[in-house]
């Protein structure tokens, strides 16, 4: 519900810019059509965050589950591919397609981005050094959201 509430505040924006854009210097009568719009858009914002509020203290979590989610569906291969740009300095397009062909790999025999030893194994094909605790450190759910954090 909020998402699309979006949109009517962006309306609202747009409405009261074109308005003041065509006031010239100085008090105009057609300021008074602005006001709808804006209380529209305060009262939209107020239930909006109201709503938001209500839901994030009532929503329950299962942590466990998302960071098994994140490890099988490689959300934080991106991070290997980050890695390998700022401190091995390989152009993103060829690590974007070396996490690619890695993901593609580690589906086709069922394993997933814990399989550390299999990643290394495959970076040292492409002759990239990194050792397990590198990978791990870089591609661990929790090392990712503590970065985002940080």
């Amino acid at each position: 519900m909020v998402k699309g509430k979006v949109g009517r505040v962006y309306g609202a924006l747009m409405q009261i810019l074109t308005i003041n854009k065509g006031i010239p210097l100085g008090y105009n009568c057609d300021l008074q059509e602005d006001k709808p719009m804006l209380w529209d858009a305060i009262n939209t914002v107020k239930s909006s965050v109201s709503i938001s509020h209500r839901q994030m203290m009532t929503s329950i979590y299962q942590s466990e589950r998302a960071t098994e989610l994140c490890w099988r569906n490689f959300s934080t291969v991106t991070e290997l591919a980050n890695l390998l740009v700022t401190n091995k300095n390989i152009p993103f397009r060829e690590t974007h397609k070396i996490s690619s062909m890695l993901v593609r790999q580690l589906t086709e025999i069922q394993s997933d981005l814990r399989n550390f030893d299999y990643i290394q194994k495959y970076l040292a094909e492409h002759t990239i050094t990194l050792n397990i605790a590198e990978i791990s450190e870089c591609v661990s759910p929790d090392k990712v959201v503590q970065k985002v954090e940080d």
